[in-house]
């Protein structure tokens, strides 16, 4: 199960992470961008790949390097450049743990219930409203 929260909203990500299949040379889309911004976090610069300032999200050489160089610097046993299982749960894990967590949102204070309420009882007394202009509003 993923738990960086980019990668866990991507289908693509973890049908990737069941290696059914993986990512592989060639790949296109959002979550080959998602694993190459990944991959910068971790320090594995993509010049070529991110020319227009963002992940191009294509599977091409550079990105088969950076996972190759992702996999060396973490002692993976087969080092072949290919995003399957292994490689996406150590870089999500890394991910999720550099990530701080979200803050919690507290929700609106609860209020007293009055059992005893009725629809059209103590509501605010309702005035001419003098902004009404030509429309000469009626309470």
């Amino acid at each position: 199960m993923l738990t960086y929260p980019p990668f866990a909203a991507s289908v693509r990500m973890q049908s990737a992470v069941r290696s059914n299949p993986p990512f592989a040379l060639h790949e296109k889309g959002t979550a080959v961008a998602l694993l190459q911004g990944g991959l910068i976090q971790q320090g594995i610069p993509m010049p070529n790949s991110t020319k227009k300032g963002v992940p191009d999200g294509i599977y091409g050489n550079e990105t088969l390097s950076a996972v190759t160089t992702f996999q060396q610097r973490n002692k993976f046993f087969n080092v072949d450049g290919i995003a399957g299982k292994d490689t996406i749960t150590v870089l999500d894990g890394l991910l999720a743990k550099a990530t701080p967590p979200l803050p919690i949102i507290p929700g609106p204070p609860s209020s007293p219930v009055n059992r005893n309420y009725q629809i059209g009882t103590l509501d605010p007394a309702v005035s001419h409203d003098r902004g009404a202009g030509i429309w000469g509003s009626k309470p």
